[in-house]
């Protein structure tokens, strides 16, 4: 079995970390998921909003850094 390493630039990893925080900021009422034609844009679960989304995508790449 081979391992695939990847190296990227500090500056990469904080401007990645940058645009998750913003979405975490402007994604609250943006659902990720399409439950229909005739759904209204209100999210009823926090949990399937773009917000929710950044912030654990957010914490993976910070605990994968160490931090």
């Amino acid at each position: 079995m081979t391992k695939h390493i990847t190296t990227l630039r500090d500056d990469i990893m904080g401007m990645l970390l940058s645009t998750l925080e913003n979405c975490e900021i402007h994604g609250k009422d943006i659902p990720t998921m399409a439950e229909g034609p005739l759904v209204s844009g209100q999210v009823t679960d926090v949990r399937k909003t773009v917000a929710y989304e950044a912030r654990l995508l957010r914490a993976l790449i910070l605990k994968i850094m160490g931090y």
